[in-house]
């Protein structure tokens, strides 16, 4: 599998290894949820992960740490969402991001 739709599904929390390790991933739709924060972890070791559509949430928080390993990530969508606390430097292990 290499797409994992979760939008729309009403989801507000998400364990902080729930996305772990998904090698083979390479793009993650959890927009139109309530998810309020993102923990540190969340994301990691997913590697070939090159999408993520966070889009028309809840998310205040994006805690540090969050998007570490993803090395592949071209694209990070966070539009229409509540944020209000970014960690310093949250986005340095993405190095491949063209969009945010």
């Amino acid at each position: 599998m290499k797409s994992l739709d979760l939008s729309d599904n009403d989801i507000s929390t998400i364990a902080a290894n729930a996305f772990q390790d998904l090698i083979s991933f390479e793009s993650l739709k959890l927009n139109g949820n309530t998810i309020i924060s993102l923990q540190v972890g969340l994301f990691s070791n997913n590697i070939n992960l090159r999408k993520i559509d966070l889009s028309d949430n809840d998310i205040s928080t994006i805690s540090a740490n969050a998007f570490v390993d993803l090395v592949s990530l071209e694209s990070l969508v966070l539009r229409n969402n509540d944020i209000s606390t970014i960690s310093a430097n949250v986005f340095g292990d993405l190095v491949s991001l063209k969009y945010l």
